[in-house]
């Protein structure tokens, strides 16, 4: 970020010190790209205990687990206390305000836009533009190295858009030199790759796809032959932020039905790691579980895994770091 020329300004909007100066950013409209220096750091000093991280991209801000993320249109003025809105504003549910609850909308950011009467400032390591007229009730971050606009709108508006950090997917798809597993990890191998994880993680085996949810879980290896899929018919409640929590995890599919556990088959980006490229989901970018294909010489079907994004998400790059062709 560019100096600022003067003293450092106290914008007291945020309920923080944070520095302010002229200027503006360049404009992108996705939010997928690699960040590109040393690891980003994801920062979550002054985080009650009890709130829990919502991602979307290269970014997360984190809400009490009571609240409702809504990514597929869904809308709600039951939750209690308010609502987390992913890829779309709350307007565009029809809903402009809830009595009484706080609307979170995480949205791309607009290149067209051109950002007057915004004030040029930084939280938690990330350079964002402040609309000049925030309130404690109706508040704008634009964020537009990120691709990412947020909006707020309703009592716990100025406490949200300050625990705006890094993601974990952040952490694990940055453009930075590779971070060596340490040597306490245990190797896997399975389906043509080998990897490395805690040697704390159990190793479980099954051998179907079949899930209502992404989520994997904590702290465990499950390896998954793929010889059966399931159709499962499952509930769709508008859920809970402290329902969709990453765990810190992996799942491997190899086999003949490795491939239905892609839930979005869009690729948001690539990572290229030892000779092998990680095609991602697009529904990586907007949950706490990164999602990637692998296809290998030689090899009728792909290999997916399912890796969960959680805490500083310096696991899951070590993890992803030591992915290699066995």
């Amino acid at each position: 970020m560019k100096k600022c020329g003067g003293a450092l300004t106290a914008l007291l909007v945020l309920g923080t010190t944070v520095a302010a100066c002229g200027g503006s950013s360049p404009a992108t409209e996705q939010n997928t790209q690699a960040l590109s220096g040393p690891l980003p750091t994801v920062v979550t000093t002054g985080v009650p205990s009890s709130w829990v991280p919502v991602p979307y991209g290269n970014i997360q801000i984190s809400v009490p687990g009571s609240w409702t993320v809504a990514s597929n249109g869904e809308f709600t003025c039951e939750a209690d206390g308010g609502s987390v809105y992913v890829g779309r504003s709350s307007t565009s549910y029809g809903a402009l305000r809830c009595p009484a609850r706080t609307l979170v909308s995480m949205v791309p950011f607009d290149s067209r836009v051109k950002l007057t009467a915004t004030t040029s400032l930084e939280v938690n390591g990330i350079s964002v533009q402040a609309r000049a007229d925030n309130t404690p009730t109706d508040a704008a971050l634009y964020v537009p190295d990120l691709g990412v606009t947020l909006i707020a709108q309703g009592p716990e508006s100025l406490r949200v858009l300050k625990t705006l950090t890094y993601s974990p997917l952040a952490v694990v798809t940055a453009a930075a030199p590779s971070t060596p597993a340490p040597s306490s990890w245990k190797l896997i191998s399975f389906g043509g790759i080998s990897v490395k994880v805690p040697r704390s993680w159990p190793v479980g085996r099954t051998t179907s796809v079949g899930y209502c949810s992404t989520n994997v879980n904590p702290d465990e290896v499950m390896l998954s032959t793929a010889e059966k899929s399931y159709v499962l018919g499952c509930p769709a409640p508008i859920p809970q932020a402290s329902e969709l929590a990453a765990n810190q995890g992996l799942l491997i599919f190899s086999g003949p039905h490795a491939g239905k556990a892609v839930i979005e088959p869009t690729t948001s980006r690539t990572l290229s790691v030892h000779g092998l490229e990680l095609d991602l989901s697009r529904s990586s970018e907007t949950g706490g579980t990164m999602v990637a294909t692998i296809s290998l010489p030689g090899h009728a079907n792909p290999v997916v895994l399912w890796l969960g994004l959680a805490g500083d998400g310096l696991i899951p790059r070590g993890i992803v770091d030591s992915i290699e062709a066995s």
